[in-house]
This record gives C-alpha cells, structure tokens and sequence, in this order.
C-alpha cells in the first residue's frame, strides 16, 4: 500500500540519488540509513545547492544531505529548502522529514510541503514523514504527497520505485 501510494501521485524517478530534509538529527539519520538499505544513494549536495541552503535557512544548519535544519526553522524556510534540495542535479528523489516541536503545528509545514510540491518539477518524485500525533500526519495525502509516519516507511517505498523504474 505504501508504494502504491506513492506510485499513484508520483512520476518514477530518474535514478536512485535521494535528497533528505529532517527538522530531527534522528529520524534524517535513521531516513538516511534505510535509504541505503533500500538500495538508494543518500547523495553528495553540489556547492551551489550547499550555498543556496545556507542562504535559506538559519545558520544552525547543517547542509550536508541529509538536511539537519533547525526544529525552529519557519514554515516558509522549510518549503524554500525543498526546492532548493530538488534543483540539484544530483538529486532524483525527495524525503522531507518533520517532528512537530512545542509551538509548531504540523499543518503549517504540511502546507508548506503542499506548495513546494507544486513549484518543484513533476518528474522528481516527493514523499513527507509527519511524525505527529495528531491527525495533521495524515496531510501530506490531502496534497498530493505521500505522508508516512515513520521514516523507514518512507524510505523503503522510495526504494521499491526506483527498482521500479530502473526495471522499466
């Protein structure tokens, strides 16, 4: 079901290059590792998409990929570095990340994840985690990006589309 969620409202991807944003050192770490177990590459950012990010994004930032931002980063900041992750050439997938801190809600970033979807090319397939307890983690659906709970979910699903893909 989860593929299938993801193969109904996402292009196949190019290759198996894989862009990750997380608010949580954690669950980008853990979406990093299940990417590799699922045969995905957690690629090198070039040197503009490092510079661009860094001119986004606070300077707490760590803009290696994954992208550690910061969980106070505002909405809008988060939406800009998802375009800016899916500009890289070196990029075919996206995994955006969000464990909601105290004063945050999960459907400012949902949106936010809604409109970056809209800007960023069709053919770079896109999936969020909502790590919330609430029913906004069930947004990401509501957009057109595929919403998971937990970031291995997510990871395997971007895993089995691109065998997909490569298979086709």
């Amino acid at each position: 079901f989860d593929v299938a969620s993801v193969l109904s409202t996402q292009a196949l991807p190019a290759g198996r290059r894989v862009g990750i944003i997380s608010n949580g050192q954690g669950p980008g770490t853990l979406a990093a590792d299940a990417c590799d177990a699922a045969g995905l590459d957690v690629c090198e950012l070039s040197a503009a998409t490092r510079a661009r990010l860094e001119e986004v994004l606070p300077l707490s930032t760590r803009v290696d990929n994954p992208v550690d931002i910061s969980p106070s980063t505002p909405a809008p900041a988060y939406g800009d570095a998802l375009r800016v992750l899916a500009d890289d050439p070196g990029v075919d997938l996206l995994l955006s990340i969000f464990v909601p801190p105290v004063g945050t809600r999960s459907g400012d970033i949902a949106t936010e994840i809604a409109a970056a979807r809209d800007d960023i090319d069709d053919a770079t397939p896109m999936v969020s985690v909502m790590m919330a307890e609430t029913d906004d983690a069930g947004a990401g659906v509501q957009t057109g990006v595929p919403s998971f709970a937990f970031p291995e979910d997510a990871a395997r699903a971007l895993g089995h589309i691109a065998q997909y893909a490569g298979w086709r």
